[in-house]
């Protein structure tokens, strides 16, 4: 019994596997027809989020803010992909990067289904990070009073001698001094 349907099989092997092909393209075809994909541009463009950066780097150029798409998917998933601004974000990682000049991908994730994203612009991002450094000043007073005929100034005193200065280390380390200037009349 187990043999003649073995026989059965391997003779008509060829015959089961085209009836199964066939069976798919009208599948596949039927589908398409019903709910046709459409290609096109997404009209908004999709905010770039910037995350990874260490705690001892700034990021010292801009970054551009939206990518945009061009997308093909079914008519029936364009109404999703219109409406919900969560359907797909687009990111730039910048994790394990350190000081320098560095061209990263824009990454994306598309969360409605099925969707082929044909193109995006842009496609990869130039980012420029430097050491972020801490220096502390101390603050030289530059005090000017003038008073009134008849009249007398106290003792001017700040709150605070020094200063941090904290950012980029190319524009931190060409500070010389914090000057603070008053005047009083």
């Amino acid at each position: 019994m187990i043999e003649q349907i073995r026989k059965s099989l391997s003779s008509n092997f060829t015959s089961i596997l085209l009836s199964f092909g066939l069976a798919l393209a009208v599948w596949v075809s039927a589908v398409l027809a019903s709910d046709p994909n459409a290609e096109q541009d997404l009209p908004r463009g999709i905010a770039i989020e910037v995350s990874g950066i260490a705690e001892n780097l700034i990021l010292m150029n801009e970054v551009p803010n939206r990518l945009e798409m061009r997308i093909r998917a079914p008519e029936s998933i364009w109404d999703e992909l219109l409406t919900n601004t969560e359907s797909i974000s687009a990111s730039v990682d910048l994790n394990n990067l350190g000081p320098g000049t560095h061209t990263v991908p824009v990454q994306y994730t598309v969360n409605t289904q099925p969707v082929r994203v044909i193109s995006m612009d842009p496609s990869e991002v130039e980012v420029v990070l430097e050491e972020r450094i801490d220096l502390y000043f101390e603050i030289q007073n530059d005090i000017v009073i003038t008073t009134a005929l008849g009249f007398h100034s106290g003792e001017v005193a700040f709150s605070q001698d020094r200063v941090l200065v904290s950012g980029p280390k190319s524009l931190v380390s060409s500070v010389d001094s914090v000057i603070a200037s008053l005047e009083l009349n």
